[in-house]
């Protein structure tokens, strides 16, 4: 009888969400002010906010697969983004232009940038903030884990471990644990099928 309820109660209000997340896309088209509604999106709390999140993304970014949990706080900055089934973005985690496996998890406060060079500042007869940068997608494999307030620049192999804080500034080979600022190698990881 309470499971019964409990499908009731999802499916009812499954249908505002769904509602809520389509309006927000539509407002976020509209206005070209895709990440201001993001933000709000962002912002929603509860499952319910989850709920939102993952519809209004699935909406309005590139791909989005099945089971992503996308926790109060986090955004995604760029529609270029692209993530496989079962990620998990940790509270206050912010994704740029990314293609992320499946399978991933993160602490929070996890940063993924749009590359490592977002903004010029080669010419010295310019101010920095008039200076063109270039965005890069960068790419998380498979089974990956991010801990908290982990700082992404650079692409990211398949059953990799990114330690808390650190600041990833070149790619990271598949298998390996790295840490630190600048992150570097701590040790390499025994596959599944060892």
């Amino acid at each position: 009888m309470v499971k019964a309820s409990l499908a009731a109660a999802r499916i009812v209000t499954a249908y505002p969400v769904a509602l809520l997340a389509a309006a927000l896309g539509i407002v976020a088209d509209r206005l070209g002010r895709y990440v201001d509604i993001a933000l709000i999106a962002a912002y929603l709390p509860l499952r319910w906010g989850e709920c939102v999140r993952y519809h209004f993304y699935r909406l309005t970014l590139e791909g989005v697969g099945r089971g992503c949990v996308f926790k109060f706080g986090s955004l995604c900055s760029y529609r270029q983004a692209r993530l496989g089934d079962n990620i998990y973005l940790g509270c206050y985690t912010i994704v740029g232009a990314i293609t992320v496996g499946n399978n991933v998890l993160t602490g929070p406060e996890v940063l993924f940038l749009s590359g490592r060079h977002q903004h010029g500042y080669d010419d010295s007869m310019r101010l920095i903030c008039e200076q063109p940068g270039r965005g890069e997608r960068i790419v998380v494999g498979d089974d990956v884990w991010v801990g908290g307030r982990a700082v992404v620049m650079c692409n990211i192999g398949t059953r990799c471990v990114v330690g808390a804080g650190a600041v990833v500034t070149h790619d990271v080979e598949d298998g390996t644990v790295v840490a630190g600022n600048p992150a570097r190698l701590l040790r390499r990881i025994r596959s599944v099928d060892a």
